[in-house]
This record gives structure tokens, C-alpha cells and sequence, in this order.
């Protein structure tokens, strides 16, 4: 098994993908781009993504400035968040 150095994990946690070369992150920010809110769910069904906070996280990175707000939880426990495209972001 392969120790981490520390160089490895800074490189782990600085690397995402480019807009321009990213068809997943072209479609979540397809989405975005309208300036509404959207739920986790509609971001993954209209992008095809299977995580939509490592998206976001990636598109912070690119640098748009994308909002997460709480909005409920449902009866099961599941919370609900939205995410939305700031202005000028």
C-alpha cells in the first residue's frame, strides 16, 4: 500500500477539471446559466452526473460563484439544497 506524502494529497485536493475540456461540467453549467436555483436532483438528471457537489466544487474552481442554500427536509430525512448561478459568477 502506497503511503500519501503530503505533495500527493495537496495535488489530490487542488486538481479539477476545466470547463472548456469538461462536457460533464458543460452540462451542469448549461443548467446553471439560467441564474434560478436548482435542486440536486435536477442538476444530476439534466447534466448525468452522479455527484453534483464535486461539480460545483470543480465549477467554484473554474470560477463561477455558485450559491448552496438549505432548503428542507423531507419526511424521510433527506435535506434539500438548491444551487444558483450568482450574477456576474
Amino acid at each position: 500500500m502506497t503511503q500519501l506524502t503530503f505533495d500527493m494529497i495537496r495535488h489530490r485536493r487542488s486538481h479539477f477539471a476545466l470547463v472548456s475540456e469538461s462536457p460533464r461540467l458543460q452540462r451542469a453549467l448549461a443548467l446553471l446559466l439560467d441564474g434560478q436555483p436548482h435542486t440536486s436532483i435536477e442538476i444530476r438528471d439534466y447534466a448525468n452526473v452522479t455527484s453534483v457537489s464535486c461539480c460545483v466544487d470543480e465549477l467554484r474552481k473554474n470560477g463561477y460563484d455558485v450559491e448552496c442554500k438549505f432548503v428542507r427536509t423531507t419526511d424521510t430525512g433527506a435535506r434539500v439544497y438548491v444551487y444558483q448561478l450568482k450574477k456576474g459568477g
